[in-house]
């Protein structure tokens, strides 16, 4: 092919081109497609909302029978008297959210372990790794101002409570 009939293939390839982005362009409102506080396009993912599920406190109500759920709290073995847990009727402060979705380490282990009720598995963006103050009642003896952390997911709720930092015993 001669240099002359390329080059008019080249221009009327640039033409159809810049055509067909002046036509989308056109079609694009900025309206129709809303930004996340992020700067990102859509309305799931990204940062964590003002509105999400995680409350800034919550209370352990106190069991009214044997039927009522304890949260109890993993430690290290050495420490282990007995079994440990939020102590009823107390209130968990400073609720703060360390990672969610894929930024947690465990996220595939938790989505596998915790189907939802119906079979059907969670999304890692479901996911929060919390933390917060409680105070854990450790066999006889109780702690305030323990730092704990666990798992939360929408569908499911709150999963797997953690000591990390020990509070002073009452």
């Amino acid at each position: 092919m001669s240099k002359n009939i390329m080059t008019m293939l080249l221009n009327t390839r640039l033409r159809l081109t810049d055509c067909r982005l002046r036509l989308m362009m056109d079609a694009w409102e900025e309206s129709k497609h809303p930004r996340r506080k992020d700067g990102r396009f859509g309305e799931g993912g990204g940062a964590v909302e003002e509105n999400s599920i995680i409350e800034p406190e919550f209370t352990v109500m106190r069991t009214l029978s044997a039927m009522a759920k304890k949260f109890y709290v993993k430690v290290p073995k050495p420490t282990r008297e007995e079994d440990c847990y939020i102590k009823e009727g107390s209130t968990v402060t400073g609720v703060k959210v360390i990672a969610s979705g894929n930024k947690i380490r465990d996220v595939n282990r938790l989505i596998e372990e915790n189907p939802l009720p119906n079979g059907h598995r969670t999304k890692a963006q479901d996911w929060y790794k919390c933390r917060g103050t409680a105070e854990i009642v450790n066999g006889a003896k109780t702690y305030k101002n323990c730092e704990i952390h666990w798992y939360q997911c929408e569908n499911i709720g709150k999963i797997e409570f953690k000591i990390k930092v020990w509070g002073d015993e009452v």
